[in-house]
């Protein structure tokens, strides 16, 4: 086993894609509050899978806050022809991912898809850093 440490340095937003989960983990990292607090971070991308910003929902403690958020940010794509996907994550301090998240993840894919916006990844950081995505066994959606 090697002793090197690779991180992925943050993409920069409108210039960098955010077109992997090694990207997206840092993109969502560097804006985490700290101490990690309950909050949703959203990040809508463009159709090259670049930042178009850094979207950050405090107070979003109740597991179905992310369906409400996706809406609202949803609504917003309307407005913004240049969003055309999201990576969202979901800090829970002290827990992590819940079985019912699956089915979050199924309703928050479809709610952004309603508005024309494809949800690629949902990360729920808590004691580990997890995608419902994977419980369900879907394939990554990180190929443009």
């Amino acid at each position: 086993m090697s002793g090197i440490t690779v991180t992925h340095r943050r993409p920069r937003t409108r210039f960098d894609p955010v077109d992997s989960e090694d990207a997206a983990r840092a993109a969502i990292n560097s804006v985490m509050h700290q101490p990690p607090r309950a909050e949703t971070i959203v990040i809508p991308l463009d159709d090259q899978r670049c930042g178009l910003a850094v979207i950050v929902v405090t107070g979003t403690d109740a597991p179905d806050a992310i369906v409400d958020v996706v809406d609202i940010i949803g609504w917003q794509a309307r407005q913004n022809t240049r969003f055309a996907a999201a990576v969202v994550g979901t800090v829970r301090p002290g827990g992590g991912i819940q079985m019912r998240d699956v089915d979050r993840w199924l309703e928050a894919s479809e709610v952004l898809d309603e508005h024309g916006v494809e949800l690629i990844e949902w990360f729920v950081v808590g004691t580990e850093t997890r995608c419902p995505r994977d419980l369900l066994g879907e394939r990554p959606r990180w190929a443009a």
